[in-house]
């Protein structure tokens, strides 16, 4: 059986396609914000697509109604409420799921990888953003809807405005970007010291 998996961050869609469980083919895309979301995914399963596959999962950087396929919000993703399960279906022609991108990545770990045999796991990942999920009893764990968002949690009282519109979240500390700028904050603050060299 034939099946495309998409994850859609901030800054590039991966898709992969996958026979019996196995990835055979995979293409990432550096996509920009100008770029609608539901393009982008089509366009990323049209270019790995064969024509004998049976269903699509999505993984979407952001907060994500699963049941009903829609992208509430994301940080890094373009347009908010957007029915992105029916949206794609529609134009591929074959069965979608849609969920929070940590949340598909838990499911995969706690089935085919590291967290295969424990019954309650956390996950964060680290990119654009920062993204979690939580397991419990073999279960992602949603709370009342959208549990395992660490990104966004506060860290600092005064701290750097985050994409999420809120200050001192902890994406703005220790995500893909913010370790880059950090680091050079650090080289810029060492140039020019007798007793450090800079490569």
């Amino acid at each position: 059986m034939a099946t495309i998996g998409i994850d859609l961050g901030g800054s590039k869609v991966y898709a992969v396609r996958l026979v019996d469980g196995d990835v055979v083919s995979s293409k990432r895309t550096v996509v920009g914000r100008s770029v609608t979301t539901v393009d982008a995914i089509v366009t990323a399963i049209e270019d790995i697509a064969e024509g004998d596959e049976s269903a699509v999962g999505i993984g979407l950087a952001g907060l994500v109604r699963s049941k009903e396929g829609i992208l509430v919000w994301g940080p890094h993703l373009s347009g908010t409420q957007l029915r992105v399960g029916g949206d794609v279906e529609e134009r591929i022609g074959i069965p979608v799921v849609v969920d929070n991108d940590a949340n598909m990545a838990l499911v995969a770990e706690m089935r085919l990888g590291m967290a295969v045999g424990y019954r309650n796991v956390l996950l964060v990942t680290l990119g654009t953003g920062i993204g979690g999920a939580i397991g419990i009893d073999g279960a992602i764990y949603r709370g009342a809807g959208f549990a395992g968002e660490f990104g966004h949690v506060r860290v600092e009282d005064a701290g750097l405005l985050c994409d999420c519109g809120k200050r001192g979240c902890w994406e703005t500390r220790a995500s893909g970007p913010a370790l880059a700028r950090l680091a050079r904050e650090v080289i810029e603050a060492l140039r020019g010291r007798d007793d450090v060299l800079l490569g």
